[in-house]
């Protein structure tokens, strides 16, 4: 049984700990042994009636998952306990990027009744969700190399090239900077780890700027470069 006062279960300690991974892990501030005492004590029952009728019917759509029975078995579920109301619906696919035209006030504060129309193009063209990737499996490429593969392969223009590395955004290649462009000839990887020399994965994530030939902003999936 839970007690959060007796220090020599080590049940704060677990919880503490585990509590403040899951926080470093999505940048949200840690917090003291004490503080996760006081927040574990505020808990009411029903946090756990809830957690645990939720936790139960994700199991059962994992259930339908592992006896492979298809996408249209599965459920969304909205529940109201205080009501005693059980609701299954059809899941609705996750949200799209599609290609679209958005509205620009380039100067609101002089000229807020001006407005200007932007096209923001994706690949691929009918759009995509969080769920796509656009993988580059060609090898170790160059950083010239992945700019010609936008080209080659999508037909738009690579202006700028960055990975993030740490807390920083890291410019492996921008145009509109001069002292990017020594990168051009060496690999990916050694432009890497010139910001990281520990760095032994296999892949990462660069965030390519794109246009295509109609001078349009091209949004991507997540992007991710293998070079082993």
């Amino acid at each position: 049984e839970f007690e959060k006062d007796d220090d020599t279960n080590f049940h704060m300690d677990y919880i503490s700990s585990f509590a403040n991974l899951r926080a470093r892990n999505y940048s949200i501030e840690e917090v003291e042994k004490l503080q996760a005492r006081l927040i574990a004590g505020r808990i009411i029952p029903a946090l756990a009636t809830t957690t645990s009728m939720v936790t139960g019917f994700v199991c059962v759509e994992l259930l339908k998952y592992l006896h492979k029975g298809g996408d249209g078995v599965h459920r969304d579920l909205q529940a109201n306990l205080a009501q005693g109301m059980f609701i299954a619906i059809d899941p609705e696919g996750p949200p799209k990027s599609k290609t679209r035209t958005i509205k620009k006030k380039p100067d609101p504060v002089d000229h807020p009744e001006y407005e200007e129309e932007e096209t923001i193009a994706t690949i691929p063209a009918d759009g995509f969700t969080l769920w796509d990737k656009i993988v580059i499996d060609a090898g170790d490429l160059t950083v010239q190399e992945l700019v010609d593969w936008w080209k080659t392969n999508h037909n738009v223009t690579c202006s700028a090239i960055s990975v993030q590395i740490g807390d920083a955004a890291m410019a492996f290649y921008n145009m509109f900077m001069p002292g990017t462009k020594k990168n051009l000839p060496l690999k990916m990887s050694e432009v890497y780890r010139k910001y990281d020399p520990e760095f032994r994965g296999p892949y990462f994530c660069p965030a390519c700027s794109l246009e295509n030939e109609d001078g349009d902003e091209v949004e991507t999936p997540t992007v991710i470069f293998k070079f082993a």
